[in-house]
């Protein structure tokens, strides 16, 4: 088991150095970083994806989950719909073996994006050392009020643009389902795959 990080250190669990972009190798330069015309057009990728991000959170009912994820690397970020909305970003304690995890960089990130590190040890037994007001989560958390959804929206996106280095929003699939047995439609206007 790995021991937990400070509180007020925002890292995950078991970080590397650096992360790899996953893109075209033509779109890498030669320090192996993307070059700025490929930024630029996934920047503009991701800003859009966002907007409909933000539609589709509109469209969800108390008992709606829905759960995006990279097709590839299964990274994930999931929303749960009560009164409000609890967000969960992967944290390292999922990254399977052959998956890079998050850098200290990507999680200092996600901290300053407004994402809480993980409250516990998915492998351990859970206790009751979770802070008053916080999300018993092995994930990245967040809650968010349904009035804010074009900031969650962006905020998402940036998560996986950034922290996870997603290429391209066209990578990421989705489900959605509602824990109450409530019949929910499709969301085709998000321009990504429907996962059943």
């Amino acid at each position: 088991m790995t021991p937990r990080p400070p509180a007020d250190e925002p890292v995950d669990t078991d970080p590397v150095a650096r992360r790899r972009w996953r893109c075209p190798p033509a779109a890498l330069g030669p320090d192996g970083e993307p070059c700025e015309e490929w930024l630029a057009t996934t920047a503009h990728q991701w800003e859009l994806f966002a907007g409909r991000l933000a539609r589709a959170l509109q469209h969800l009912r108390p008992g709606d989950r829905l759960v995006l994820s990279d097709v590839a690397t299964h990274d994930f970020i999931q929303f749960a719909r009560e009164r409000d909305l609890l967000v969960e970003a992967k944290s390292n304690q999922y990254i399977l073996g052959w998956y890079e995890p998050l850098t200290v960089e990507d999680c200092r990130l996600l901290a300053s994006a407004g994402w809480h590190p993980p409250t516990f040890d998915a492998d351990a037994i859970p206790s009751s050392g979770v802070p008053i007001g916080a999300v018993r989560s092995p994930n990245w958390w967040r809650r968010a009020p349904t009035s804010a959804l074009p900031e969650l929206a962006f905020v998402c996106a940036l998560t996986f643009a950034w922290g996870y280095r997603t290429g391209r929003p066209d990578t990421l699939c989705y489900r959605l389902f509602n824990m109450r047995g409530r019949r929910v439609a499709e969301l085709d206007f998000m321009g990504i795959e429907h996962a059943e």
